[in-house]
């Protein structure tokens, strides 16, 4: 890998990149694992966004998902 392909890696996500792959997902492909479709977020995207920002660039900077992301349904 090319270091400025590792730099890209590494920089801060940004809140516009975020909304881009958001609203980017297809509609009603399937739930998550909290049973909601991409659709509600896209909908709530204003409310949840610093939140969601916060969460993508946690997990990053730590390099593993937050465990609160690992609950399952059993």
């Amino acid at each position: 890998m090319s270091k400025e392909a590792n730099d890209n890696l590494l920089k801060p996500i940004q809140e516009l990149e975020l909304h881009h792959f958001v609203f980017l997902m297809i509609k009603r492909k399937a739930p998550g694992l909290d049973g909601f479709y991409i659709d509600f977020f896209q909908m709530v995207w204003e409310i949840i966004q610093k939140d969601l920002l916060e969460a993508v660039g946690e997990s990053k900077k730590s390099r593993a998902i937050l465990e609160s992301l690992h609950a399952n349904f059993v």
